[in-house]
């Protein structure tokens, strides 16, 4: 069974600490498995740094008042954006690092093709493809506004896509290209 906890949203390190806790020192109760539990933390680059220290005590047997005593022999899954956020530095000390590339828009938009046709929804692969790029081959978000367009019609377009379908960059601006954009004046000239 896998337990998915977003890092960044569990605030308090004690309540990441507790749930660490309940899912590596516990077989389900839901499923009645004889399984362990596989925990996910996602975003754990968001995650405070005393929630890191506790993930790292945690993971190499360390902790205060003997709490966590024995080093853990399951792996705990960290996922995250930033690679290098200052959080994450102790973490990367114990932790085996995989990278994965971005996902290339030729094998995601087959993907999808494919995903459409199990759906029953009627694409062809340049829609699909300009899905791709709007989204920053972003899976999630594909799957997103498949799901979206779907409850409207079954037939993917590239005109539906161009209308319904933000592109990423212009959802993605930097802090100073925003500050421009609200701060703005309009130049007024004088008449006279």
């Amino acid at each position: 069974d896998v337990v998915e906890v977003n890092a960044s949203d569990d605030r308090s390190p004690e309540a990441l600490s507790s749930r660490i806790e309940a899912t590596t020192q516990t077989l389900s109760s839901i499923t009645k498995s004889k399984k362990p539990q596989c925990l996910i933390l996602d975003e754990i680059d968001g995650a405070p740094h005393n929630s890191i220290t506790i993930l790292v005590n945690c993971v190499s047997g360390k902790g205060k008042k003997g709490r966590y005593t024995h080093q853990l022999s399951r792996p705990i899954i960290c996922i995250c954006n930033d690679l290098y956020a200052n959080a994450l530095r102790q973490l990367k000390t114990v932790a085996l690092i995989i990278n994965f590339p971005q996902t290339v828009t030729a094998k995601l938009s087959n993907r999808l093709s494919f995903i459409c046709n199990e759906e029953m929804l009627h694409s062809n692969i340049t829609a699909l493809m300009m899905l791709c790029e709007r989204s920053g081959n972003d899976i999630r978000a594909c799957l997103n506004s498949l799901q979206f367009i779907s409850h409207k019609t079954n037939d993917i377009s590239i005109e539906l896509i161009a209308s319904k379908v933000a592109d990423r960059k212009d959802t993605h601006k930097g802090l100073f290209d925003l500050w421009k954009e609200v701060f703005h004046l309009p130049i007024t000239r004088k008449r006279g």
